[in-house]
């Protein structure tokens, strides 16, 4: 039998994992290093609290829209419910909101959209403006409710019979602030050819969808939520006589 230096034989123990024993205790394992002591995470003030409603209360923008429009033929028929509308819902959204829409719309007293489409606390996020234009404050409440609330929808209302929109192809020249207004109505309406018809009327359609499609084409936050399919965008209009809301195509 070949024997093994005994220099050799240390370095093959070792080799094997086994220590050699010089009547010492092994040297312990060294200990993991501890983990910095790192400072937990801000919590997000616009997160939604535990066991609240999902974002968007679980609803895509089709989704939303048909619970509009259902709400709005309740309107239209006199048979409102009372969802979301009592003491409990209250109390439940003083804890964060998860809209189901942004609207945009009128400041007409008329037009008020929580009524006509039939939604309670918490339910949609309203901006108000006469003749529902929008400038950089009202994108920048849009884009919160979107970034911010995730809401998955976002309906431009126009009506029958805008003041604003009357004065806006009046030729006459409006007071005030007003003309702030009546030119950016006016602004939506160049280059465009109304439909036979109402010329007030097919000027609040042209001038809602022109609203809505600078909504929709607003960069930094808007146009690549709507490209992706997570966010929907569509103009509408109320009729004052009868209580409905349309799409308009």
């Amino acid at each position: 039998m070949r024997l093994i230096p005994t220099l050799v034989l240390p370095m093959l123990l070792v080799a094997n994992g086994v220590a050699e024993d010089h009547g010492h205790d092994p040297a312990p394992a060294p200990k993991p290093p501890a983990a910095a002591n790192k400072p937990a995470p801000a919590a997000d003030p616009h997160a939604a609290p535990p066991g609240s409603e999902p974002a968007g209360q679980g609803l895509d923008a089709k989704r939303a829209l048909e619970r509009l429009m259902q709400g709005n033929q309740r309107f239209v028929i006199d048979v409102m419910n009372k969802s979301h509308k009592d003491a409990d819902r209250r109390t439940e959204v003083a804890k964060g909101q998860h809209p189901i829409a942004i609207v945009v719309c009128c400041s007409d007293s008329r037009v008020p959209p929580e009524q006509l489409f039939d939604v309670g606390l918490g339910d949609i996020f309203v901006v108000r403006t006469a003749g529902n234009v929008i400038d950089a404050i009202g994108l920048g409440s849009i884009e919160y409710a979107v970034a911010h609330l995730h809401a998955p929808l976002i309906v431009v209302m126009g009506h029958e019979r805008c003041g604003a929109v009357t004065a806006a192809i009046s030729g006459e020249t409006a007071p005030g602030h007003v003309l702030a207004i009546t030119d950016k109505i006016q602004d939506n309406l160049i280059g465009t050819e109304p439909a036979k018809g109402d010329p007030v009327d097919q000027a609040m359609r042209i001038n809602a969808k022109a609203v809505a499609r600078q909504i929709a084409e607003s960069v930094p936050i808007l146009r690549p939520q709507v490209a992706s399919g997570a966010l929907g965008v569509v103009a509408v209009r109320y009729d004052l006589d009868d209580g409905k809301v349309e799409l308009i195509p």
